[in-house]
């Protein structure tokens, strides 16, 4: 009877509810530090491709670029007419706008997908995504990053111990700021131990040393996406932009982006 029940579940309920696309989530820093390419770009055509029917080819032109050398082409999962969201496939269409980040790990022409963290800016009409407000403020991280460390680059994704940083960020709600943001440039050593930090853009001196000292001698860093189990070392001297965020209306540091 258990297995009938089961059985009828699957029947029932929807494809992508049984087989959802799921992601690991990345912020913007990260997806900065892994990516090799990072831009805006619009899609000039579309191409199935006949030797894998999952995959089809994108031709690209470049907008803006943030990181890295823009792709001719780029493949896409899915096909020209349909894609599925439950195989984490993108649908793209000719004509829009797209902020993407890809990387080299599939091998040129690059492969997009879901997980990949790309969002619609325009479509073919020139009518703006649901995300665009979103996409506008990474774009502005996308550009500082760009200006102040256009070359850093790591294989591995860097996280820090949340419940240590919320607890210490706890210690800053009441406080305002007259910044929204403050970036810290962050050396690491291949045992993920802080070597260096720079305040790139910060909230006050006071303020500035404090996170400082926490981030270099109470966080706890990992690399890689299962952590903190996990022990996952780096090239020696990577650099990573660790941005804290303050909200006026709250009055709280966070190390989270949300939209406003």
């Amino acid at each position: 009877m258990k297995k009938l029940f089961f059985v009828v579940c699957l029947l029932i309920l929807p494809l992508n509810s049984v087989f959802a696309c799921s992601c690991a989530n990345v912020d913007i820093n990260n997806r900065y530090l892994i990516s090799d390419f990072i831009g805006v770009v619009e899609i000039e055509g579309l191409f199935d491709n006949e030797e894998n029917k999952r995959f089809y080819t994108a031709n690209l032109r470049e907008i803006e670029t943030f990181k890295g050398t823009p792709p001719a082409q780029i493949k896409i999962g899915g096909t020209v007419k349909e894609s599925y969201s439950s195989q984490c496939e993108v649908p793209v269409r000719k004509g829009e706008q797209w902020l993407i980040y890809i990387d080299d790990r599939s091998n040129t022409p690059f492969i997009l997908g879901q997980c990949d963290g790309p969002i619609r800016l325009l479509d073919e009409k020139g009518n703006r995504g649901h995300r665009y407000k979103t996409a506008k403020h990474y774009m502005e991280q996308l550009r500082f990053f760009r200006e102040h460390a256009p070359d850093i680059h790591s294989k591995e994704i860097i996280s820090t111990d949340r419940v240590k940083l919320f607890e210490f960020l706890k210690s800053y709600e009441g406080r305002s700021f007259e910044q929204s943001t403050a970036h810290y440039l962050i050396h690491f050593n291949t045992d993920l131990q802080v070597t260096q930090i720079k305040v790139l853009d910060g909230f006050s001196e006071t303020t500035d040393d404090q996170i400082i000292n926490f981030l270099s001698k109470e966080a706890e860093w990992y690399a890689g996406y299962f952590t903190p189990n996990n022990k996952t070392t780096i090239e020696s001297d990577t650099q990573f932009i660790f941005t804290l965020y303050h909200n006026s209306k709250d009055k709280t540091l966070s190390h989270v982006y949300y939209e406003r």
